[in-house]
Protein backbone atom coordinates (compact mmCIF):
# COMPACT_ATOMS: atom_id res chain seq x y z
CA UNK A 1 0.00 0.00 0.00
CA UNK A 2 1.11 3.65 -0.66
CA UNK A 3 -0.22 6.53 1.18
CA UNK A 4 -0.17 10.00 -0.41
CA UNK A 5 -0.80 13.30 1.47
CA UNK A 6 -2.93 14.47 -0.89
CA UNK A 7 -2.71 18.10 -0.06
CA UNK A 8 1.49 17.99 0.13
CA UNK A 9 1.11 16.36 -3.93
CA UNK A 10 -1.21 19.17 -4.61
CA UNK A 11 0.70 21.74 -3.20
CA UNK A 12 3.85 20.39 -4.94
CA UNK A 13 2.26 20.28 -8.37
CA UNK A 14 0.93 23.90 -7.94
CA UNK A 15 4.68 25.44 -6.95
CA UNK A 16 6.16 23.40 -9.26
CA UNK A 17 4.33 24.90 -12.46
CA UNK A 18 3.54 27.96 -10.93
CA UNK A 19 7.06 29.10 -9.36
CA UNK A 20 6.95 31.95 -12.40
CA UNK A 21 3.63 32.57 -11.93
CA UNK A 22 2.84 32.57 -8.41
CA UNK A 23 0.72 35.55 -8.25
CA UNK A 24 -1.38 35.72 -10.95
CA UNK A 25 -1.94 32.47 -12.64
CA UNK A 26 -2.67 31.57 -16.04
CA UNK A 27 -6.10 30.59 -17.25
CA UNK A 28 -4.59 27.18 -18.77
CA UNK A 29 -2.93 26.91 -14.96
CA UNK A 30 -5.61 24.54 -13.35
CA UNK A 31 -5.18 21.94 -16.04
CA UNK A 32 -1.47 22.03 -15.76
CA UNK A 33 -1.85 21.13 -12.55
CA UNK A 34 -3.79 18.32 -12.60
CA UNK A 35 -1.72 17.29 -15.11
CA UNK A 36 1.12 17.14 -12.85
CA UNK A 37 -0.60 15.94 -10.21
CA UNK A 38 -1.55 12.86 -11.91
CA UNK A 39 1.61 12.48 -13.75
CA UNK A 40 3.52 12.23 -10.29
CA UNK A 41 0.53 10.14 -9.10
CA UNK A 42 1.23 7.41 -11.98
CA UNK A 43 5.04 7.73 -11.29
CA UNK A 44 4.49 7.32 -8.00
CA UNK A 45 2.96 3.83 -8.57
CA UNK A 46 5.24 2.92 -11.31
CA UNK A 47 8.37 3.17 -8.77
CA UNK A 48 6.87 1.68 -5.91
CA UNK A 49 4.25 -0.89 -7.55
CA UNK A 50 5.69 -3.52 -5.70
CA UNK A 51 3.87 -2.14 -2.45
CA UNK A 52 0.66 -2.07 -3.71
CA UNK A 53 -2.38 0.17 -4.30
CA UNK A 54 -2.01 3.96 -3.84
CA UNK A 55 -4.52 5.52 -1.19
CA UNK A 56 -4.41 9.37 -1.33
CA UNK A 57 -5.75 10.58 2.37
CA UNK A 58 -7.25 14.09 2.13
CA UNK A 59 -7.02 16.62 4.67
CA UNK A 60 -10.71 16.98 7.04
CA UNK A 61 -12.51 20.41 7.19
CA UNK A 62 -11.85 20.17 11.12
CA UNK A 63 -8.98 19.25 12.64
CA UNK A 64 -9.78 17.47 15.92
CA UNK A 65 -6.46 19.08 17.09
CA UNK A 66 -8.20 22.49 17.03
CA UNK A 67 -10.22 21.79 19.84
CA UNK A 68 -7.53 20.62 21.91
CA UNK A 69 -4.89 22.65 20.46
CA UNK A 70 -6.26 26.28 19.51
CA UNK A 71 -3.21 27.64 18.45
CA UNK A 72 -2.94 24.63 15.98
CA UNK A 73 -1.36 25.87 12.55
CA UNK A 74 -2.36 29.66 13.72
CA UNK A 75 0.43 31.06 12.26
CA UNK A 76 -0.24 29.82 8.72
CA UNK A 77 -3.00 32.32 8.01
CA UNK A 78 -0.88 34.96 8.71
CA UNK A 79 1.79 33.46 6.58
CA UNK A 80 -0.38 32.99 3.28
CA UNK A 81 -1.96 36.69 3.74
CA UNK A 82 1.73 38.01 3.44
CA UNK A 83 2.65 35.59 1.06
CA UNK A 84 2.63 36.69 -2.58
CA UNK A 85 1.59 32.87 -3.61
CA UNK A 86 -2.33 33.22 -4.49
CA UNK A 87 -3.76 30.23 -2.09
CA UNK A 88 -7.25 31.06 -3.13
CA UNK A 89 -6.18 30.01 -6.86
CA UNK A 90 -4.31 26.54 -5.36
CA UNK A 91 -7.39 25.53 -3.19
CA UNK A 92 -10.10 26.39 -5.77
CA UNK A 93 -7.75 23.45 -7.81
CA UNK A 94 -7.75 21.45 -4.77
CA UNK A 95 -11.09 21.32 -4.79
CA UNK A 96 -11.68 20.76 -8.25
CA UNK A 97 -9.49 17.94 -7.89
CA UNK A 98 -12.07 16.07 -5.06
CA UNK A 99 -15.22 16.67 -7.55
CA UNK A 100 -17.15 13.72 -8.28
CA UNK A 101 -16.19 13.81 -12.15
CA UNK A 102 -12.27 13.38 -11.28
CA UNK A 103 -13.00 10.52 -9.12
CA UNK A 104 -13.44 8.13 -12.08
CA UNK A 105 -10.13 9.01 -12.85
CA UNK A 106 -9.03 8.06 -9.85
CA UNK A 107 -10.86 4.62 -10.55
CA UNK A 108 -9.04 4.08 -14.15
CA UNK A 109 -5.40 4.50 -12.26
CA UNK A 110 -6.83 2.27 -9.68
CA UNK A 111 -6.57 4.50 -6.57
CA UNK A 112 -8.33 5.43 -3.60
CA UNK A 113 -9.33 9.15 -2.86
CA UNK A 114 -10.19 8.78 1.10
CA UNK A 115 -10.83 11.70 3.02
CA UNK A 116 -10.59 12.07 6.53
CA UNK A 117 -13.43 13.72 8.33
CA UNK A 118 -12.14 15.42 11.71
CA UNK A 119 -8.47 14.49 10.97
CA UNK A 120 -5.83 15.60 8.49
CA UNK A 121 -4.10 13.42 6.02
CA UNK A 122 -1.15 12.64 7.95
CA UNK A 123 -3.03 11.16 10.96
CA UNK A 124 -4.43 8.39 8.68
CA UNK A 125 -1.06 7.92 7.24
CA UNK A 126 0.03 7.30 10.99
CA UNK A 127 -2.68 5.42 11.61
CA UNK A 128 -2.05 2.79 8.84
CA UNK A 129 1.03 2.11 9.43
CA UNK A 130 0.59 1.34 12.77
CA UNK A 131 -2.69 -0.77 12.05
Amino acid sequence: MILVDFSQFVVGASMAYLYKELETPSPAAKNMIKHLFFSMLLQYKKKFSEYGEVIICCDGDYYWRQKYFPYYKYNRKKMKEESHVDWDFIYETVDELTKRPLNKVFDEINSVLAPAPGRISDDMIILKCFL
